[in-house]
């Protein structure tokens, strides 16, 4: 095979993976990105390209992920801050929102995803707004309790609510525990991590950011292509 004819496999495999879904799995994502069709306060950060809906952009703006998951942030005697319910906010747009996700996405679980690189200075603020709010669980992923699988999540019985700053040493700890392997704290150096929250104005910083996924089912297609 020569160099021209490489290119054009390589093209053309981009192409169909491209094609291919691009949204997570999960059971409120879109199946590829679209703009929104209408202005929405919560989530405008994605409003040009995103993987949520409007009608779940507004459930989370209304509801946060109490509809959605069955979910209250609210689970202690004590209402979350406001700044801290923004983090949130954002962290819920997110993962509902960004098309980046799915290239993070376990194969073997569908809306899951696993060691997300999120930007350092992003974890730090996030965890700063947090540190005096309360929690029963350290891992929001698998510590609640439920009668089935679609919630409502609750704490267990024999735990007590205690600060975040008291489940977490740091906003490194944090990120990297808080909804299990979902995250990895990252310190920025260059375009090797993602942020929660931008202004849509510059664009999606997270496009940047080295899809491993991407590559990973490149490399899988031009070596059926050129082998198989």
């Amino acid at each position: 095979m020569n160099a021209y004819s490489f290119a054009v496999v390589i093209i053309f495999c981009v192409h169909t993976i491209l094609a291919e879904r691009s949204c997570l799995t999960g059971p409120y994502q879109l199946e590829s990105p679209r703009a929104f069709t209408e202005i929405v306060e919560t989530c405008k950060a994605w409003k040009d390209s995103a993987c949520c809906s409007v009608e779940t952009a507004k459930e989370i703006g209304i509801s946060e992920s109490k509809n959605l998951y069955q979910f209250e942030w609210d689970h202690c005697e004590y209402t979350m801050s406001a700044t801290c319910r923004r983090f949130m906010t954002m962290e819920e747009c997110f993962y509902q929102c960004d098309p980046n996700l799915f290239h993070w996405e376990l194969p073997s679980k569908n809306g899951t995803v696993s060691k997300v690189p999120i930007c350092s200075s992003h974890c730090n603020v996030w965890y700063d707004a947090c540190k005096d709010d309360t929690t029963c669980v350290k891992n929001w992923q698998s510590d609640f309790v439920s009668t089935n699988a679609t919630g409502p999540y609750e704490c267990p019985t024999d735990v007590v609510c205690k600060k975040f700053s008291e489940w977490f040493p740091d906003g490194e700890n944090m990120c990297n525990t808080l909804w299990g392997s979902s995250f990895e704290y990252v310190v920025e150096d260059g375009d090797n991590c993602m942020v929660m929250d931008f202004d849509p104005v510059n664009g999606n910083p997270n496009n940047n950011v080295t899809r491993p996924g991407f590559w990973r089912r490149l490399y899988g297609r031009v070596y059926d292509w050129v082998f198989g």
